[in-house]
């Protein structure tokens, strides 16, 4: 017990260039750093103060692995707290108060930090980057601690299991507030942006003849409509969550660092938008960690907004959504989707068997809707041999939160290359499924 005590397991603290360095020296390799970024950070900090709004929930002292750099955050945050102005001036006499200006390389490199800043737009993406290098340290020191612990014959097992338990509780529990404050943040944030992207889609509805319409393939059409309802969500996107990953169906996917990707369709039905048929869609999702979410769906004609995320249920506007109890086909009428992907036959098949079985078959041209449609008991399920994850990911979901059933799927690999969709009410899953496994061959 006494010989744990030699290198002070315990008290370990976050590990700081001069902790880590010898350890991964020995690897042959510096420790997670990006000293570039760190200066860029405290940089726009001094520069704008919406900057330092963007950052200070997201990194903190120790996240810096400059220790200049951590005295220079330290300095900010005081003149952050005290609601005093924040400049290259203000940070270099709070250093100068501290009795750290001179450690920290001088008024000279103070001033030099803002030049490293060509825009202060991508702070928080930068922010978060630092923030996983400190995470990446953390976890070096923690498991360095322990392998060093666990060779020392006297070690007691179960107060070094205890210690690296609550090191990594620690640490993942920082982590996941942080996840749990953004989840929150992208409900909100979702709702907002799928409901403005709808008014803008619904004046291009309201003037059909002045858009530019191309065809894609059979019965696949795009308009100006589309392309600029996208990217209307994809720049607030961009604006707010600069690390995130975008997945559309009308631009190029953006590859983030966060780990979080939305999945947009900018509207869904467009045959019946450019047909003022007034049964179409805007459809937003947010995929993390292979997992949808939060999925929404807007239909702006009658002002009705589906929307849930993952364990908060699903909701109709205000009201609480679930799926139909029919426990028979032939109890309620079932939605079937179609595409210039699969053989039509697979379509035909579906519809024959589910008439032979007492069944009547909805098709309104807009997948995600009737998805929706599930969600909210209005159909009693629904069925397709190929769907984008732009058109289903947000509507399954909503399926699953308001008591339905799915297909499971992976969320990944819907990204990249769609999948079957199969989702009803509990009472019809089974049956449905037997008929696609039939039908789609």
């Amino acid at each position: 017990m006494d010989n744990i005590k030699k290198f002070n397991y315990k008290n370990q603290k976050s590990g700081s260039a001069s902790q880590l360095s010898s350890a991964g020296l020995d690897m042959g390799k510096l420790p997670p750093q990006a000293l570039d970024l760190e200066e860029a950070v405290l940089g726009a900090m001094m520069l704008e103060k919406s900057a330092v709004d963007d950052v200070i929930d997201i990194v903190k002292m120790e996240s810096f692995y400059k220790e200049a750099h951590q005295k220079i955050f330290e300095a900010i945050t005081k003149l952050f707290q005290n609601n005093e102005p924040i400049d290259i001036l203000t940070v270099t006499q709070q250093l100068k108060k501290d009795d750290q200006l001179v450690s920290v390389g001088g008024a000279y490199y103070i001033s030099q930090l803002t030049n490293r800043v060509a825009s202060t737009a991508n702070v928080e993406y930068h922010a978060r980057i630092v923030s996983q290098k400190h995470l990446l340290r953390e976890l070096i020191r923690i498991s360095n601690t322990t392998i060093k612990g666990a060779y020392d014959d006297t070690s007691d097992v179960f107060e070094l299991l205890d210690f690296t338990e609550t090191q990594l509780f620690g640490l993942a529990e920082g982590h996941l507030k942080r996840s749990s404050e953004k989840m929150h943040d992208l409900i909100y944030q979702a709702i907002q942006q799928i409901e403005e992207a709808g008014k803008k889609a619904l004046s291009f509805f309201y003037s059909i003849n002045e858009l530019e319409i191309q065809q894609k393939s059979i019965q696949d059409y795009v308009s100006n409509a589309d392309l600029e309802v996208e990217i209307f969500i994809r720049e607030h996107i961009s604006n707010r969550y600069p690390d995130d990953g975008i997945v559309g169906e009308e631009h190029e996917n953006f590859e983030g660092v966060s780990g979080y990707t939305w999945v947009i369709d900018p509207i869904d039905g467009t045959t019946n938008f450019l047909t003022e048929i007034p049964s179409w869609c805007v459809v937003l999702a947010c995929v993390h960690k292979n997992e949808t979410k939060l999925g929404a769906v807007y239909e702006p004609c009658h002002n009705e907004l589906f929307w849930g995320s993952q364990g908060k249920g699903a909701f109709i506007n205000d009201e609480p959504m679930g799926v139909s109890k029919s426990k028979s086909l032939n109890d309620g009428s079932t939605g079937v989707g179609m595409n210039s992907r699969t053989s039509s036959r697979m379509t035909v098949s579906f519809i024959q068997k589910l008439i032979e079985r007492g069944g009547i078959f909805y098709r309104n041209a807009s997948g995600a809707l009737m998805l929706s449609y599930v969600a909210s008991g209005r159909l009693i399920g629904y069925a397709e041999p190929h769907m984008n994850a732009w058109d289903c990911l947000a509507g399954q979901l909503l399926i699953k939160e308001a008591g339905g059933i799915i297909e499971v799927q992976d969320a990944n690999e819907m990204l990249k290359s769609g999948g079957r969709v199969i989702a009803s009410g509990p009472g019809v899953f089974d049956e449905i499924l037997e008929i696609a496994d039939k039908a789609y061959v």
